[in-house]
């Protein structure tokens, strides 16, 4: 926070002061180089967007621990998972298949719904008398490629 102070004007002894840490130390910290695995993490850091990106933007943690593992580099999946959060990498999934049955989108007339018998005597007149269904998206998936074993 000092250092974002610093970089808007701000005096630095003061914001030490206020934040309740001493000026030396911040000064100390700034000419601090980064930790070893600061420097790790940011060279996996590129490898991981490297694999990132060739994916599509597609891949987790999970797949990317194995891109890495296959080009030797020793890493889990947390330490992955945390470089990849930390830096606003997700992966993007798959959208959940979703049945397409009916098209509401046209400008016919609405069907009435009269439920008739084969008999034209019997009529409907309770629920659970007759029992009727639907094989139409059957049909439209065996026509997308989908193979039933029925069909």
């Amino acid at each position: 926070m000092v250092e974002e102070l610093a970089i808007e004007q701000q005096d630095v002894t003061q914001c030490c002061r206020v934040l309740e840490s001493s000026t030396s130390g911040y000064y100390s910290w700034i000419k601090r180089p980064l930790s070893v695995k600061k420097t790790e993490d940011e060279r996996i850091y590129q490898k991981i967007k490297i694999h990132w990106e060739k994916s599509r933007k597609s891949y987790g943690a999970r797949r990317i621990t194995e891109k890495l593992k296959n080009e030797g580099e020793a890493i889990g999946r947390k330490r992955v998972g945390k470089i990849m959060n930390k830096n606003g990498i997700k992966a993007i999934g798959k959208k959940k298949f979703k049945p397409i049955t009916t098209n509401s989108n046209h400008n016919l007339p609405i069907a009435e719904r009269i439920f008739k018998t084969e008999i034209a005597q019997i009529q409907v007149t309770k629920p659970n008398q007759y029992w009727g269904g639907d094989l139409s998206p059957i049909f439209q998936q065996k026509r997308v490629g989908y193979t039933w074993p029925y069909l």
